[in-house]
């Protein structure tokens, strides 16, 4: 997966009404920066590796 793949993912969550979200534990807000750095996604300049978990919570928008 490359960062702008998690960049899709993490904008269609907060789109869909995430109120929290987190990739393998790192909590990401709305102004949180996700870019590559190798074989890494930098999450506000931690580097993350695979596999990534993506936990989000909320209540949607349906």
């Amino acid at each position: 997966m490359r960062d702008r793949d998690m960049q899709r993912v993490v904008n269609g969550l907060w789109e869909s009404g995430a109120e929290a979200v987190s990739i393998n534990g790192q909590r990401l807000t709305a102004l949180s920066a996700i870019r590559a750095a190798g074989d890494a996604i930098l999450v506000d300049n931690k580097p993350l590796v695979p596999p990534y978990t993506v936990l989000a919570v909320g209540t949607g928008s349906g």
